[in-house]
């Protein structure tokens, strides 16, 4: 978990550059890799405060095993909806 700082100090996402690389293992088997960077270096024309509001913090919640496989696959479900209603074209009507 990160956290943006302490807001009534002003250091709301106040910082230049963060990386981070999480790897879980089950046994020798890397079951999951994520790395998040956050940097003024990526050529974003925006401040990482911008990009991060209105979010306070970041975290990465791992929950894994046989019981999750349903709770899995309703998420990842529920993730592809939103984003095709994210990106699908806006409905325009015509005006007369």
């Amino acid at each position: 978990r990160v956290c943006g700082g302490r807001r009534a100090r002003g250091e709301e996402w106040d910082f230049l550059h963060y990386e981070s690389a999480n790897d879980v293992y089950v046994g020798d088997k890397l079951l999951l890799h994520d790395a998040v960077r956050l940097s003024v270096e990526d050529g974003s024309r925006v401040s990482i405060k911008e990009r991060m509001r209105p979010f306070l913090c970041s975290a990465m919640v791992v929950l894994a095993g046989p019981r999750m496989v349903k709770v899995a696959a309703e998420a990842l479900a529920a993730i592809a909806l939103r984003q095709s209603e994210r990106f699908a074209e806006p409905a325009y009507t015509a005006i007369k």
